[in-house]
């Protein structure tokens, strides 16, 4: 991920100006930043481990889903590089089913989750993430992050109300206000830190069977094919049809 701001990067270059991009920190790989901000926070390192600022190593359990191998292996890659870098990370597989509730009741060190969603609006991969995923709800603490926050990038800032803000009417310019504060808050609070995001791999063989399909670029592939399936939207157009 570049713009770290819990949309896609994609969408981001769409609904963001070249200038508002700009000011989006890229958080470059940089161990060395990372151990100043350790020692700045307190922590120091003995010998190959960091030790936080009570003097215990720094050792953590990270949860991911057991049944989804490219969730389960890159979560695995995560933790190398963390205990590589002298933060022990054991990664410890949950069925796919408890992850949610683990994370909901708050028992967890380190949770691997999906973040974002394959809708062309920002506003639901915020909702996905910020509303159902990090905030406290009556059923559960979540990572207790408090959708009012203060920034440096844009002040003082209601997650809540912005994400709302950002899906209303049908003003284009006016909802790239919303999003552009929430993506830059985003951007320097990192509520939750998006690794990675996969593309779907959709092979489609026209002229058999099913003819009609658009060619590879055409914008109807930014709809995922789980929410707003650009094949179910394709059929019910009638540019998709029987051979």
């Amino acid at each position: 991920m570049k713009y770290m701001n819990g949309i896609s990067d994609g969408i981001s270059e769409q609904w963001l100006t070249k200038d508002d991009l700009a000011k989006h920190n890229t958080y470059p790989y940089d161990q060395n930043k990372a151990a100043q901000l350790l020692q700045a926070a307190g922590c120091k390192k003995q010998g190959n481990e960091w030790l936080d600022p009570e003097g215990k190593p720094m050792a953590y359990d990270l949860i991911c889903p057991a049944e989804f191998q490219d969730w389960s292996a890159s979560a695995q890659d995560w933790g190398d590089q963390m205990t590589k870098f002298g933060i022990k990370t054991t990664v410890r597989a949950v069925t796919f089913t408890q992850v949610p509730v683990e994370r909901r009741e708050g028992r967890f060190e380190l949770a691997y989750d999906g973040w974002g969603t394959g809708n062309p609006h920002p506003h639901f991969s915020w909702v996905a993430t910020l509303l159902n995923k990090v905030q406290p709800l009556a059923n559960g603490p979540y990572t207790s992050f408090d959708l009012k926050q203060k920034t440096d990038v844009v002040g003082d800032v209601d997650f809540q109300q912005l994400i709302t803000d950002s899906a209303l009417g049908l003003d284009i310019e006016k909802q790239k206000v919303n999003v552009q504060k929430v993506s830059l808050a985003f951007n320097e609070l990192l509520p939750t830190i998006p690794i990675w995001e996969r593309f779907l791999n959709g092979p489609a063989l026209d002229g058999v069977r099913v003819t009609g399909w658009p060619k590879d670029g055409d914008p109807i592939y930014q709809n995922t094919a789980y929410n707003d399936s650009y094949a179910t939207i394709l059929i019910y157009n009638g540019t998709l049809g029987p051979k």
